[in-house]
Order: structure tokens, then C-alpha cells, then sequence
């Protein structure tokens, strides 16, 4: 069954709640859409509602002269306000590039200012130029160190770019200086949703849901992650506690319908399906799971006009390309079968199930030496697959060394864990600990390094790490101990 994962197409953005010289206006922001659509916002309306907009929505008044003893009244500060001000207006009605001229032009006159920075980072954001908008959040950062959204925005496109290492360092400054900062925290549980610990992102979840019991979007998020972990029944309950709150709430009958078909109720998922796609017909999950609905009916054509629709509203969903081939293959559409695994293997060439349903189309039409090349690449997968599952044993054989006092030996047996699978953080961190033991510090450090990269939030890794850097006096130690301390407070941890 296709993951009910929903990456970072739900990382939120936020501006910096403003006040005094800075009380200009606090817009949430939330970027969705996907990873392939990135430059995309949503916000909450009044009522709750998650919906895609087209303009940035205030909750604020425009900028009102602050009435602060010894604030400068300077003829530059005033052109700044005036071109701030008119930038915020032309936010408003979605002109873009019309506001991002007015931000500029604010800043000539006060070059320092962090706001006008910030709105030049978002609006770039909306224009999908991502290097223009980190290097603006990054001067925001340098301008004002405790304008928190910032950091939280910072950490949100490097997540949608791919760098969870440096995204959590973001999330977890903001968490160091502000526990109840919701959207770091949310923004953090889709990271380890990403890396698939359900039960921390989970945690995080629900201590949101605590802070501020009555955004409905977040019982959205944390049913999707209790899919991913497979309580379905609790699912349920949060999307249906959500849909309580806000019954037009985006994705919460998408929510029950994956629920709902994960515990064979085909039927009554497709009416959560489609009641989600009365609520907004751009939803292409919905449509991607109506599909499969379909296809296991036998209705194929149908089934293929449903994947059309997904792919149509995200062009870059491989499995969706995949469903169509198979549906047109079962209706010995051929042509139009090929073409959609070759789109699909463009998308991602290591996409096994194109692989397979591309070699299959052309062992039949004879063309055995290009199937063989596919066939190929799907076994290797698969022997890969075969080999990581070795990777726990390995670990688990390591640890009752280590713990007989045999970290030599240790240290063999988690260079083997990972060898079969190089993306097992434990077995990093656990060779980091056996390679200290043998007064091997520097290759410790390495495999610590390692261990955060592959699980950035792994505490104990940090605190390895860190303790090691500062035997070596590395001024970077304080950082990683840090990191481990605000990890340990905010989330259960895994034990290595």
C-alpha cells in the first residue's frame, strides 16, 4: 500500500509576531503543496479552515508609529514605513513583485531592518526562488538572533530541500529559546515523521495539541502520522475530533478514508474520498486512493482517470505515473502503458515497481536485452534490501560485546551492521561509543557525525559527539550538548 506520509508538504511557515518599533503586522503562513511545489501557501481562515490562498493573510494592522521614548523620527525612517506600508498593501492583493520592490525600496532607507528583510524571504518563497529567500532569512538571523520565526522559516524550506540535518538544528534553536513555539514543534514531528519515527512525531503532536487545543489542523497532522504507524482506530478519532471542530477542514475525510481502507472498508473510504474532494477537488491524495479503489474493483479505465487527476494536481508523483501504466497495461493499452513507466523512471529512476512493469512490457514484445537491464536493477534491490535486513541482528550481536567488555570485537560487528545498511543510526552511534572505548577519538567523532546526519535527532548521538569535541576542545561542543539537552526535553528517545 502507497505511505500515507505526507513529507514536508505540510512545514510551516510563520511571520514573527511583532510589537513596539516592530509592530507591523503577524501573518501564519503554512507552505504546502508538496515537495515538487514548494513556493505554494496555505493559512487558517477565521473558522480553522486549511485552504489554499493566493495572497498572505493578515491578522494585524498595517504598521502604527511607535510612540517609544528615543525611536528616530528621521526622514528615512519615515520613507521606510511608507514603502514597508505599501508593500504590505500590495501583499494584500497578491501582487508580488510589486511588493517585493516596495520591501527593497524599504530597505535602501533602512537597510537593517529584519521585517522587511523576513517579507522579501517569504515573497521569494512565493516566487519558488528558494536561494534568494534562505539568504533572506539567513540576514534576518544576523540582523535580530531572536527573531524565532526566522529560524523556524529558515529550517522549513532547508527541510523541503532535503537537509533535515541542518532543518532540526533550526527547529531545535527555536524550541531552546521558546517550548511552546507550536510550529517548531510541528514543523520538527514532520522531520521525524519523515524518518519515520511515527512515536516521536506523535509526542510532539500532541504536547501542540496541548498548547493550543483548538487548532484542528493539528488533530489533522497527528491522525496522519497515527496512519503511518498503523493505529488506525486512534487515527480515526483525531481526524474525526478535527472534523468536530471544523467539518471543512482540509484533509481530515482524506484521513479516515486511508483509515478506512487500510482496515478493508473500501467503500465507505471512497465516500470519505470523495466527500474530501467536494470539500477542495485539487486534492490529488484523494484522487490517487479513489484510483485504488478502482483498480482492486476491476474498473481500470476508471481506475486510470482517477491516477490522471492525481498526477494532473502533482506532476511529479512517480506512483501515480506507475498506476496509470499498470491500469492501462491490464487494458492492454501498451503504448500508453510504456510511456507512463518511462515517466515514472524519469521522476525516479529507482522506482521498482516502474522497473518491473517496463521489463515486463518488453520481454513481451521481445526486446529481452532492455527488460534484462530492468530485471536486473530490480534484483539488486531487492538483494540490497535482503542484506539491510541482516543490519539489526549485527547491532544487537554488538551490543552484548559491548556490554562483555569486548569493544574491539564491538566495533567489527557495527562496521558490519552498517555496511549492510549504511542508513542505521543506532549501529552509527553505537560504533561511535565502541571506538571511544578503544581510544580511537577521531574515527568516534566521525561515526557520532554520522549518526546525527542519518538521525538528527538523536540525542544520544549529539551527546556523544559533543562530549568528545569538548575532550578535544572544540569550541562546536557546547552547540552539540545543547542540542541533545533541548532533544531530551522535548522527545521520547529511542534506545540505541
Amino acid at each position: 500500500m502507497r505511505s500515507f506520509r505526507t513529507q514536508f508538504s505540510q512545514l510551516r511557515v510563520r511571520w514573527k509576531p511583532s510589537f513596539g518599533l516592530k509592530a507591523v503586522l503577524t501573518f501564519l503562513l503554512f507552505l504546502c503543496g508538496g515537495l515538487v511545489d514548494v513556493g505554494i501557501f496555505s493559512a487558517a481562515d477565521e473558522s480553522g479552515t486549511a485552504a489554499q490562498v493566493t495572497s498572505f493573510q493578515p491578522v494585524a494592522t498595517l504598521y502604527q508609529k511607535s510612540t517609544h521614548a528615543g525611536q528616530s523620527s528621521s526622514s528615512d525612517d519615515k520613507a521606510a514605513r511608507d514603502w514597508y506600508n505599501s508593500g504590505v498593501r500590495l501583499m494584500q492583493q497578491n501582487k508580488i513583485q510589486e511588493a517585493i520592490e516596495s520591501f527593497e525600496a524599504a530597505l535602501l532607507f533602512k537597510p537593517d531592518w529584519a521585517e522587511a528583510h523576513h517579507a522579501v524571504a517569504l515573497l521569494s518563497l512565493r516566487r519558488d526562488d528558494r536561494k534568494r529567500a534562505k539568504a533572506e532569512f539567513q540576514k534576518v538571523i544576523q540582523l535580530d538572533p531572536a527573531f524565532l520565526d526566522a529560524y523556524n522559516n529558515l529550517g522549513a524550506l532547508l527541510a523541503k530541500d532535503g537537509n533535515l540535518q541542518d532543518a532540526t538544528t533550526h527547529f531545535l534553536n527555536v524550541l531552546g529559546r521558546d517550548a511552546a513555539h507550536i510550529q517548531a514543534r510541528v514543523n520538527l514531528a514532520l522531520v521525524l515523521g519523515e524518518q519515520r519515527d511515527f512515536e516521536g512525531a506523535i509526542s510532539l503532536l500532541r504536547d501542540g495539541i496541548r498548547l493550543d487545543p483548538g487548532r484542528a489542523d493539528l488533530h489533522v497532522l497527528l491522525g496522519e502520522q497515527m496512519n503511518e504507524s498503523e493505529k488506525f482506530n486512534e487515527a480515526l478519532d483525531s481526524f474525526r475530533k478535527a472534523l468536530e471542530m471544523n467539518p471543512r477542514i482540509a484533509g481530515a475525510h482524506r484521513g479516515i478514508g486511508t483509515a478506512l481502507l487500510a482496515q478493508g472498508r473500501s467503500a465507505a473510504a471512497a465516500a470519505e474520498f470523495r466527500a474530501e474532494l467536494s470539500n477542495d477537488p485539487q486534492d490529488g491524495r484523494a484522487w490517487y486512493w479513489l484510483g485504488k479503489i478502482s483498480g482492486q474493483a476491476g474498473k481500470d479505465a476508471e481506475a486510470a482517470e482517477c491516477f490522471k487527476q492525481a498526477l494532473a494536481r502533482s506532476p511529479g508523483d512517480a506512483l501515480a505515473q506507475v498506476e496509470i501504466g499498470q491500469s492501462y497495461q491490464r487494458l492492454q493499452r501498451l503504448p500508453e502503458a510504456e510511456r507512463s513507466f518511462r515517466a515514472a523512471l524519469r521522476i525516479n529512476p529507482d522506482l521498482t515497481e516502474a522497473l518491473y512493469g517496463l521489463a515486463n512490457l518488453l520481454r513481451a514484445r521481445g526486446e529481452a536485452e532492455e527488460a534484462k537491464s530492468h530485471l536486473d536493477r530490480v534484483q539488486r534491490f531487492r538483494q540490497a534490501d535482503s542484506e539491510a535486513g541482516r543490519s539489526p541482528s549485527l547491532n544487537t550481536q554488538g551490543l552484548e560485546l559491548l556490554e562483555q567488555g569486548r569493544p574491539a570485537e564491538a566495533v567489527s560487528k557495527f562496521r558490519e551492521a552498517l555496511a549492510a545498511n549504511p542508513k542505521f543510526a543506532a549501529a552509527a552511534h553505537n560504533l561511535g561509543l565502541s571506538l571511544a572505548r578503544v581510544g580511537k577519538t577521531e574515527e568516534a567523532i566521525e561515526a557520532f557525525r554520522n549518526a546525527t546526519r542519518l538521525q538528527p535527532t538523536f540525542a544520544a548521538a549529539h551527546e556523544g559527539l559533543g562530549q568528545l569535541l569538548k575532550q578535544m576542545g572544540d569550541p562546536t561542543a557546547d552547540e552539540e550538548l545543547q542540542k541533545a539537552k533541548i532533544l531530551k526535553q522535548v522527545l521520547p528517545q529511542p534506545q540505541p
